[in-house]
């Protein structure tokens, strides 16, 4: 069988022209249940999934989605997941959020290497054989270094 499978659990509710009401589906990796190592990674994996239905329960679908309707607009909260690496003894997967209730939309990305031989997550430090305080520190002069060619004001930035 597959080593892992990405299952979408949709709960969207849109109206006869899928052009307007509520998207709302979370992609959910799960590793092969037959094999002992993966268990830790799917409890993990599925209380993330279990927050996200916490956070948009299914019952607030259907409000939301009288409102999209009435005002011929399509909400979104939605978690879509794909590879992004396999190879080496590491999957790597990307979640892209889009959430959008009207006025302000919002998108955001995570990503999470798993090691196919441990069946755990791994670290940067883990990834890369640094030492987590001077990775650490090279990653705030990284961000610094954007922030400022991108005309931030570098005194309100706290990291």
């Amino acid at each position: 069988g597959l080593l892992y499978s990405i299952e979408r659990k949709d709960i969207s509710k849109l109206d006869e022209t899928k052009k307007y009401g509520v998207s709302a589906f979370y992609d959910l990796v799960t590793f092969d249940a037959h094999l002992s190592k993966y268990e830790g990674i799917n409890r993990e994996l599925y209380q993330a999934y279990q927050e996200y239905q916490d956070t948009l329960a299914a019952g607030e679908v259907d409000s939301y989605y009288q409102t999209a309707y009435t005002n011929h607009e399509l909400y979104q909260y939605t978690i879509e997941t794909t590879v992004a690496y396999q190879g080496n003894g590491l999957v790597s997967f990307l979640q892209t959020s889009h959430w959008y209730m009207g006025g302000v939309a919002n998108k955001d990305y995570n990503g999470y290497v798993i090691s196919l031989s441990t069946g755990e997550f791994m670290t940067l430090p883990q990834l890369t054989d640094a030492d987590a305080g001077t990775l650490l520190g090279d990653l705030r002069a990284i961000a610094l270094c954007c922030a400022q060619n991108n005309g931030y004001d570098l005194s309100l930035i706290h990291i």
